[in-house]
């Protein structure tokens, strides 16, 4: 058995995998602000944004507010 065997090699990959997971969540949680930040700035509702990326009204509003 080489050095990659076992469950040796498996725990050493589990935080990697974690944190891969943990990147793209962040990056799609940045994509969806823009997202937000563009139909803010196009004059969107709050309604029409949460409906389209799905973020919660009070995180609409705050980026509301940031912009102004």
């Amino acid at each position: 058995m080489g050095a990659k065997s076992g469950f040796g090699a498996f725990a050493s990959e589990v935080p990697e995998e974690q944190g891969i997971e943990q990147g793209i969540e962040r990056g799609l949680e940045q994509g969806l602000v823009r997202t937000a930040q563009n139909l803010i700035n196009e004059g969107m509702t709050n309604a029409f944004i949460v409906k389209v990326t799905g973020l919660s009204e009070t995180t609409i509003e705050r980026l509301r507010n940031n912009l102004h």
